[in-house]
């Protein structure tokens, strides 16, 4: 399950490609397949993450994510980069991955700065 971020919504200076291009690396390096990918969009988001893995399961729904431990789904693996979504499946899959991927997405200084704090807080 990846759970995802607005990262070109919420800034100006920050493109679409650039976020789709650091989650296709980020999974490669973790060796996920895109078959086997679901995806949990950020609600703020405008992405058709449709159109960039279509072999994926993309969750359309614009409902918290924290319900879907509450609601009995299941996954093997979390994967995100500053989701807090990630802790409700804390004791209910088999590893959570936060990953400030800065290598992966190229991000604006600023931006990769503030992710920093994020994950390091």
């Amino acid at each position: 399950m990846l759970f995802t971020q607005p990262f070109s919504e919420s800034r100006i200076d920050y493109s679409e490609n650039s976020k789709i291009e650091g989650y296709k690396q980020i999974l490669c390096k973790l060796g996920i397949s895109e078959k086997l990918l679901v995806i949990k969009p950020h609600p703020a988001e405008k992405t058709r993450y449709r159109d960039y893995f279509p072999d994926s399961i993309i969750i359309e729904s614009t409902f918290p994510a924290e319900l879907m431990p509450l609601l009995g789904v299941k996954v093997n693996k979390v994967v995100t980069v500053t989701s807090s979504a990630a802790k409700s499946f804390e004791g209910k899959c088999d590893e959570i991955i936060h990953t400030k991927a800065d290598d992966c997405f190229n991000f604006p200084k600023k931006l990769a700065d503030g992710l920093e704090r994020t994950v390091t807080e």
